[in-house]
C-alpha cells in the first residue's frame, strides 16, 4: 500500500512483516540502531537495495492504544453531553468526520 499526491513519487509505504523480517535478517541485534525502554529502532535492507529504517511494533501499538482510549473518552462524552440536552434534535449531532476530527485534536494537545 502506497500513499501517492498526485504524479509525485509515494510519501510512504506499509511493509509486510515478512518483508522486514526478511530486510532486518530477523531483527537481528546487529542491525539494532538503538534503544531506549519498550523503543527499538532496526535498520533493514530489501531486496531491490532500499533501506528502511523500522520502529519497534511496541511503540506503534502503544501510541495507537492511547488514541484509541482518547477516542473512546471523546466519543462517550459526546454521546453523553448530546443525550443530556433536550434542546438539540438528532439533526444537530457531530456526525462521525467531525468527531474523529476531534479526537485527533485532542490526541494531538496529548502529545
Amino acid at each position: 500500500m502506497q500513499q501517492r499526491t498526485g504524479n509525485k513519487k509515494p510519501l510512504w509505504r506499509v511493509f509486510s512483516l515478512k518483508e522486514l523480517h526478511s530486510a532486518t535478517n530477523n531483527f537481528n541485534y546487529d542491525n539494532k540502531l538503538s534503544e531506549r525502554g519498550f523503543d527499538s529502532v532496526y535498520w533493514g535492507q530489501l531486496w531491490d537495495g532500499s533501506q528502511v529504517i523500522n520502529f519497534d511494533l511496541w511503540v506503534f501499538l502503544t501510541i495507537l492504544g492511547l488514541i484509541t482510549i482518547v477516542v473512546f473518552f471523546v466519543m462517550v462524552n459526546i454521546v453523553n453531553l448530546t443525550q443530556v440536552s433536550t434542546q438539540h434534535s438528532a439533526e444537530s449531532l457531530h456526525d462521525w468526520n467531525r468527531r474523529m476530527n476531534i479526537a485527533i485534536g485532542s490526541i494531538e494537545g496529548i502529545v
